[in-house]
């Protein structure tokens, strides 16, 4: 095994290769293109989430995070009932 920090990158029998965006790479066009529209809407509490306030959520749950010392590369687990603030 490389002492090298590596990446994994495996994508089953395709010779099409996988894109090398990032989730958060792809909310951030998101957002810049669509501020203004629905990204997510919690149907049971009539709650509703434009691109823009996701994604400010989102930056606020990365800074928490940080601020925990969590850091790039670490792994972090979730146990969660399925609910709106899940995919923050």
């Amino acid at each position: 095994m490389s002492a090298s920090k590596e990446l994994s990158y495996a994508h089953g029998v395709s010779t099409t290769a996988l894109l090398g965006d990032t989730i958060g790479a792809n909310l951030d066009r998101a957002v810049a293109a669509w501020p203004d529209r629905e990204a997510l809407v919690d149907v049971p509490t009539g709650r509703r989430w434009t691109y823009a306030r996701f994604g400010a959520d989102v930056d606020r749950l990365a800074g928490a995070l940080l601020g925990s010392g969590v850091r790039k590369g670490d792994r972090v687990g979730i146990w969660a009932v399925n609910c709106a603030e899940w995919p923050n």
